[in-house]
């Protein structure tokens, strides 16, 4: 029999016998333990299985009879679901060669905390809001009963980052393919690093080079067919902990070397240096050079340096593609709905363009009282979670404002040619009004001249002025809508020419995005329908 990875094939056996006759299935002369009926269906399959022998015993009262044996063969995809553009600049679907904008949940602890039917539950909601991309920890210790699954298997049989348990990763391979029959693609990190937190700091540093990169290859071995992976290493990783980048080096060569087909990026630090380090800056601030596997440049963001950041992500040398893979979550660090919106859109137009990973308190570690991160009981960063808070349930954040607010905000950048974007760093496109701190606005505008996009987190309270002439239009026409951050309804402006400055006003005290597009581009309306495909 032959499938894909990740597939769950069933073998049937047809006995004849006098009744009642018993089943035994085998795997490579083993037997295997539950499966017990006519019909065996195994776990989601990976490149390690292709080989693998299936065989039955059938019994009854008169004696025993194995069955002649089945090879399963197990074809490896080569194409990922995410790739770089030709010109290395953003991501692209490999299928269709189109571009692709992350819009991102992070559900970290799903592969530990929740049962089949609840990951299900969760993977559907997600997929319906247009999300597309889920930060996954294969094991961090935040979770109840640190580190088993919801299912009681621990990751490791043995010393951390060895004798992989068989069950526990079985769990994981099951969470991977249901996320890609639904279009996610998971960023899936092989142990969560934490400093001064709950992690495998120590067992990373512990551990020789050797156990590192073993591990790393066993993951890649394993992993290479999934086609909708992209490897997120790190975590809470700080370069001043000693030692611990060459170990992330470590399993990064070993994930390459058996997988070279899907992308890395790694989650460096947050406060450990003004506006935090990026992956590049991580291996740098390290003493180390950047590898050569790391394709996508991880930014991590506080509320005040979304701008900074981000700006920083756009000009590391070398280049690779920014996102945002964590900031400060909903329902933690005191955030509003306002800081939310802020974040997101001041980080899309501050040069990471490649997209967001969103975050909410209760939903990350799913503790089905509430996470004990949530309404400023700790922030979960360089603290032990104490206990849940009663008072928030991770259902019940399914729907919360931030989750819309991010499916909104991809909306409005899936219709426009998002991959293009540069950000206004030196306000030569928006020249006056643009404001500081946590009123800035914030503007990018695509390579190619056709849209500028503008974030006004004050409302009317500020007017910006922008210079016209940096929409390009072979009619020297300039299209112009407010889009609502809050709700995507939008509002024409109508048309103006494409010379001289314009002072634009939002429409009230609230948030507002200011969309200017080449007219002759004949744009449809901001969100109201995808440019390209998702």
């Amino acid at each position: 029999m032959t499938v894909t990875a990740g597939q769950t094939p069933t073998f049937t056996v047809v006995a004849n016998g006098t009744a009642p006759l018993s089943y035994q299935w085998q795997k490579n002369g083993t037997n295997i333990s539950g499966a017990t009926g006519a019909s065996y269906t195994t776990t989601a399959t990976t490149s390690a299985d292709s080989g693998a022998t299936f065989a039955v015993v059938v019994s009854n009262s008169n004696g025993s009879v194995t069955s002649s044996s089945a090879t399963l063969t197990v074809a490896v995809a080569t194409t990922a679901t995410m790739a770089l553009s030709s010109n290395g600049r953003y991501l692209v679907n490999p299928s269709t060669g189109q571009p692709v904008f992350l819009v991102g949940d992070a559900p970290q602890d799903i592969a530990e905390m929740l049962d089949s039917a609840q990951v299900t539950q969760y993977l559907n909601d997600r997929a319906n809001r247009g999300v597309n991309a889920l930060w996954v920890l294969v094991s961090d210790m935040f979770q109840i009963n640190p580190p088993l699954n919801y299912y009681g298997y621990s990751p490791f049989d043995g010393a951390n980052f060895t004798n992989e348990d068989a069950n526990y990763f079985a769990n994981i391979d099951s969470i991977v393919t249901q996320a890609g029959n639904l279009g996610m693609t998971v960023f899936l990190n092989p142990a969560f690093v934490g400093h001064n937190e709950p992690g495998y700091l120590s067992s990373y540093t512990g551990s020789t080079d050797a156990v590192v990169q073993a591990y790393g290859t066993w993951l890649g071995q394993r992993y290479a067919g999934f086609p909708n992976i992209v490897w997120a290493l790190g975590g809470d990783s700080w370069p001043s902990d000693s030692g611990l980048y060459t170990k992330l080096t470590d399993l990064g060569n070993g994930i390459h070397s058996a997988d070279p087909n899907h992308l890395i990026t790694l989650e460096a630090c947050e406060m450990c240096a003004t506006n935090g380090y990026n992956s590049v800056q991580g291996f740098q601030a390290a003493g180390l050079s950047v590898p050569s596997w790391l394709k996508v440049n991880w930014i991590y963001p506080s509320q005040s340096d979304t701008v900074g950041a981000c700006n920083n992500g756009f000009n590391s040398s070398p280049f690779l593609p920014p996102m945002v893979g964590e900031d400060h979550y909903e329902l933690e660090n005191n955030t509003t709905p306002a800081i939310l919106r802020f974040e997101g859109y001041s980080e899309i137009l501050s040069g990471c363009y490649v997209g967001r990973i969103f975050g909410n308190g209760a939903m990350w570690s799913f503790n089905s009282n509430g996470s004990s991160c949530v309404n400023g009981t700790n922030t979960c960063h360089g603290a032990t979670p104490s206990g849940p808070n009663p008072s928030v349930a991770w259902q019940n954040q399914l729907n919360s404002p931030g989750i819309q607010y991010q499916t909104i905000l991809g909306k409005l950048f899936r219709s426009r040619e998002h991959w293009l974007l540069v950000p206004d760093i030196s306000h030569t496109v928006v020249t006056a009004g643009y404001g500081s701190g946590l009123t800035v606005a914030t503007t990018a505008r695509t390579s190619d001249g056709q849209t500028i996009i503008a974030y006004i987190p004050n409302g009317n309270a500020t007017s910006i002025v922008v210079d016209m002439a940096k929409i390009t239009s072979a009619t020297s026409t300039v299209q112009g809508w407010w889009y609502n951050p809050q709700t995507a309804a939008t509002t024409y402006l109508g048309t103006f020419p494409n010379s001289g400055t314009h002072s634009f006003t939002p429409p009230d005290a609230n948030d507002w995005v200011l969309i200017l597009d080449d007219a002759n581009a004949n744009l449809p309306a901001p969100g109201s329908s995808t440019l390209l495909a998702p």
